[in-house]
C-alpha cells in the first residue's frame, strides 16, 4: 500500500479549511507493507507509522492494495472517491515535489 503525507497539517475541515489537493499539498507516496484488509490494514498502518517514529497526521491518505483510498481525519477514516483521486494523481504525476 502507499501512504500520501500532507505537507501541511490539516484540521479535517474543523476550521472551514479547504481540503488538501494532490499534488501540491502532498509529498511523494511512501510504500508500506499492507498487513490485513480494510479497517484492520488502516489500523496497522497507523500503528506502524507511530512505532517507526513517522507519525501519521490528519489529512494523510492511505492507498490500500485493493485500490481504495482512505484519508485520516480527526473523526476517523473517510473513503475518498477513487475516480477523483486517480484523476488528480494522473494530472499531478511528476509535479508533486
Amino acid at each position: 500500500m502507499k501512504l500520501y503525507r500532507t505537507k501541511v497539517f490539516w484540521f479535517s475541515g474543523l476550521l472551514d479549511e479547504v481540503e488538501p489537493r494532490y499534488p501540491q499539498d502532498y509529498h511523494e507516496p511512501v510504500e508500506m507493507e499492507q498487513r490485513g484488509e480494510g479497517r484492520e490494514a488502516l489500523q496497522n498502518a497507523f500503528r506502524d507509522c507511530h512505532i517507526a517514529g513517522r507519525d501519521m497526521e490528519v489529512g494523510d491518505i492511505v492507498a490500500l492494495d485493493d485500490g481504495s483510498m482512505q484519508r485520516g481525519e480527526a473523526s476517523g477514516w473517510t473513503q475518498l472517491p477513487q475516480q477523483l483521486w486517480t484523476a488528480r494523481v494522473q494530472q499531478g504525476q511528476g509535479r508533486a515535489k
